[in-house]
Order: C-alpha cells, then structure tokens, then sequence
C-alpha cells in the first residue's frame, strides 16, 4: 500500500472536486474518514461533493457534523 500524506491526499481529492468526479471524490474522503473521523478539510470536500450529487441529506448530516466541531464555520454554515 503506497503512503500519501493527508495534505497530497486533500490536494488529490480537490482535484478530483475540479474534474466533476464526484464519486470518486466522496470515496476517498470516506477513506480518511475512516482513520481519521474529524478531519475538517475532509468534511468540507465530502459535503461539497454530496451536495454536487445531489445528496441533500448526507450533505446535511456532514455540514452538521463539521458544526459540531466547529461552530463557526463559515462553510459548513454555507452548505447547509
């Protein structure tokens, strides 16, 4: 299994995000957030993704869930 760290990772999934491969996108994030289940800038790009597929309330839920940990955040506060 190849090491990435988490900063190429999220550069890979924004990429991914730029190309419309949403699926792809919201897989990976998964991925991080199985090992690392509060991971932010993970969240936002899940949520963005679920939104872009038209997820409303699994975009819901992680926007919520980002709210949790930070209740300030402007984007969480966007998506929802």
């Amino acid at each position: 299994m190849a090491v990435i760290s988490l900063r190429e990772y999220h550069t890979l999934i924004d990429s991914l995000i730029d190309q419309n491969k949403y699926d792809e996108a919201v897989f990976h994030c998964n991925t991080i957030l199985e090992t690392y289940p509060n991971t932010i800038e993970t969240l936002k790009f899940l949520g963005k993704s679920q939104l872009e597929l038209n997820q409303q309330n699994e975009a819901t839920d992680t926007f919520s869930r980002i709210l949790s940990i930070l209740p300030d955040d402007a984007i969480a506060h966007a998506g929802l």
